[in-house]
């Protein structure tokens, strides 16, 4: 994966992508969490229409994350650390 890497998807699109095991043991609201998680870890930018970024209040999670589509972006952190991930793996 390459920094600015992004991806658009609803929760159901973000499910799929889950390796077969996962997607059915995990609910709605532990991938969202999952998500903000990696967003407040500075890993992934978390925009709705391309511009709007996701604002950190809870209050805004079921129009951002539930209605419509949203899309996760890889920060130069993010992208560093699957690097280091993926060379430890070798």
């Amino acid at each position: 994966m390459v920094p600015g890497h992004r991806r658009p998807g609803k929760i159901a699109d973000w499910r799929s992508l889950l390796p077969k095991e996962l997607s059915t043991s995990v609910d709605d609201l532990e991938i969202i969490a999952g998500f903000k998680h990696l967003r407040n870890s500075a890993l992934i930018r978390l925009t709705k229409d391309g511009a709007t970024d996701y604002s950190g209040d809870p209050a805004d999670d079921e129009a951002f994350f539930v209605r419509g589509t949203f899309t996760a972006k890889l920060t130069p952190e993010g992208f560093e650390v699957s690097e280091l991930n993926r060379n430890s793996r070798r």
